[in-house]
């Protein structure tokens, strides 16, 4: 009966020993892992982080001064650069009716209005074209410089 007790206590210190060891191996690795993955030691750099949380945009009351006087001028597009950036998703095949670029016969009756009636259109919207082609940042002038580039065209 000894050898049945000393085996069943050897076997009961065994599942101990390993249980302990188990739980030590866990906590040792959790612990790697979590100072491994922790990299509260790395600073991003300053204009990094200034260029990543900064305001996308300013609300500027009529008569107040912007907080900053940065005026960035562009050149104004050609007809053609408007015509390829903007037009052309409409005008090549004739989406929604449009009139399909270098077909006289879709801008007969659109010229015999005048320019001046393409050009109100195309700022103002007909239809189901939408005011300045669906581009709010093009000026009168780039509108104007890209029907004069349908129309040589």
């Amino acid at each position: 009966m000894t050898d049945k007790n000393t085996t069943e206590s050897v076997r009961n210190w065994t599942m101990i020993i390993y249980t302990v060891a188990s739980v030590l191996i866990l906590f040792l690795i959790y612990y790697l892992l979590i100072t491994k993955l922790d990299n509260t030691d790395y600073q991003e750099p300053k204009d990094l982080r200034v260029e990543r949380i900064k305001p996308i945009g300013q609300v500027n009351i009529e008569g107040s001064k912007p907080a900053t006087a940065e005026v960035v001028v562009t050149a104004p597009k050609s007809g053609k650069e408007v015509y390829d950036s903007v037009c052309f998703a409409c005008h090549t095949s004739g989406v929604l009716g449009a009139p399909k670029f270098r077909d006289q016969a879709d801008w007969a009756s659109r010229i015999a209005k005048g320019k001046e009636a393409l050009l109100q259109t195309s700022i103002n919207g007909l239809n189901n074209m939408p005011a300045r082609g669906g581009n709010p940042s093009l000026t009168d002038e780039e509108l104007e410089a890209a029907i004069e580039y349908m129309l040589a065209e």
